[in-house]
Order: C-alpha cells, then structure tokens, then sequence
C-alpha cells in the first residue's frame, strides 16, 4: 500500500517537474523597480496583480550590468542578456516591490537567461 503511494508521489513529482512554465500558468516577465532601480527576471503567476506594486517571481534573476548592444531593459525582454552582461544568481522566489513596470518576457529571452552565466 505504501508502495504505491510512492509511486503516485513520485509519478506527480516527475509530471510536475516536465510541465513548462506555461503549463503551469506562469508568465516570463522583466520587472523594473523604484528607488535602487533594480532590473529581475523571472516567472510570474498568470494571475498576478501587476498594479499592486508588489510582484512574485519564480527562478528569479537580477541584471547587474547590460551592454548597449543589448537594447536596453525592453531587449532583455525580447532576447535576454547577451555575454556582455552581468547576471546575479537564480534564486527559487523574490518579492519584490516598489515595481515600476512589467514587461513580458519572449521565449527567447527565457531562454537567453537561463543560460547566462552568473558573475563571481
């Protein structure tokens, strides 16, 4: 009996684990924020207040430093950093606030940032 709520358990886990953020309604999205001008990108919940000032975000990174060539904070929406840029560290969730804008983010991009190395 056990055993098989193990193998339930690990089969959810596994279907979990191959569903994309999309399947999960989760949204790519670069956030800009207020006073220490802060750049994150991450996944949002499809269901997010995006007014509220306050955002979630999931396997959320920070830009450190973005190169001209990149486009600004709206060409790291669109195709993500290039090897130019300087990217923090993945961190499973933030909460941010103080959020200026929202910017939803391409597949592209997503890509582009979970392959960007971090900086040390």
């Amino acid at each position: 009996m056990n055993r098989k709520k193990n193998d339930d358990n690990g089969k959810a886990a596994a279907d979990e684990a191959a569903q994309t953020p999309s399947d999960r309604g989760e949204i790519a999205v670069l956030v800009t924020t207020g006073a220490h001008r802060g750049v994150f990108f991450g996944w949002a919940s499809n269901d997010s207040n995006f007014r509220s000032g306050a955002l979630r975000l999931l396997r959320a990174r920070n830009c450190i430093a973005w190169s001209r060539s990149v486009g600004g904070v709206f060409g790291l929406a669109a195709t993500g950093p290039n090897a130019e840029c300087r990217i923090g560290a993945q961190v499973p969730a933030l909460r941010l606030a103080d959020v200026n804008s929202v910017t939803e983010g391409t597949a592209e991009a997503a890509a582009a940032w979970g392959a960007a190395p971090c900086v040390s």
